[in-house]
């Protein structure tokens, strides 16, 4: 069971923890943490009261409305930043397969779901933030629909669109940010960004319409 933290537009802006401080000190016990109900604006310091969470799994799932004779493929995309706000090849994952994971290893893309058929996470990412370097400052998260304009797909048509992260090497579910606002018109979506703090991470819930393909967000910050 989740815990509902503030409303569509209370807490923007404020940081919630996991139970730990920043920089966290490790203790032999960790107690149970609820996933947290992220909204729109709140920010998640990834720390526990043992320390840095160190491995994230993004996952991603959505109801697209089902037309007959039409196919939806909705996909995620995830680029590294540095300080200057700036990626260069090797330093993003998208559906591609020769795109799947990053240089160093820290990001990975699990694989593309072409339907979105069936229920939870359609897609995940995996980011083992101890393998990024001092000089990646952020990892941005996005969710594309594959030829949207000429299908006349938008975002506005897809229903209970989420992202969930988990901590992989202990399998606890962290947080969940449902994208509750109306992306209408939107053919893509910034949905959150992981943010280098320097002892740890922290997840920020963005939720952003946008109107590009994935190969146009990914070229914007080359």
């Amino acid at each position: 069971m989740g815990i509902e933290i503030g409303g569509t537009n209370q807490g923007q802006g404020r940081t919630l923890t996991l139970g730990g401080v920043i920089p966290a000190a490790p203790t032999t016990t960790q107690p149970v943490v609820p996933m947290l109900q992220l909204s729109k604006g709140e920010k998640l310091a990834l720390v526990k009261t043992t320390g840095a969470v160190e491995q994230v799994r993004l996952g991603t799932g959505w109801d697209p409305h089902q037309v007959p004779g039409q196919a939806w493929d909705i996909d995620v995309t995830a680029i590294i930043l540095d300080a200057n706000g700036k990626s260069r090849m090797g330093k993003f994952v998208c559906f591609d397969q020769r795109f799947r994971q990053t240089e160093e290893g820290g990001i990975k893309h699990n694989g593309d779901n072409l339907n979105g058929k069936g229920e939870g996470i359609d897609e995940t990412i995996d980011a083992i933030l101890t393998k990024l370097s001092p000089q990646d400052v952020k990892v941005k998260f996005f969710a594309h629909i594959f030829d949207a304009k000429a299908k006349g797909q938008h975002f506005g048509l897809v229903r209970n669109a989420f992202i969930q992260l988990d901590e992989i090497n202990t399998a606890d579910q962290l947080a969940r940010f449902s994208l509750t606002d109306n992306y209408s018109g939107y053919t893509a979506i910034e949905f959150g960004e992981l943010v280098n703090l320097g002892t740890a991470w922290q997840f920020n819930a963005t939720g952003i319409g946008l109107n590009e393909a994935c190969e146009e967000t990914i070229n914007r910050f080359m």
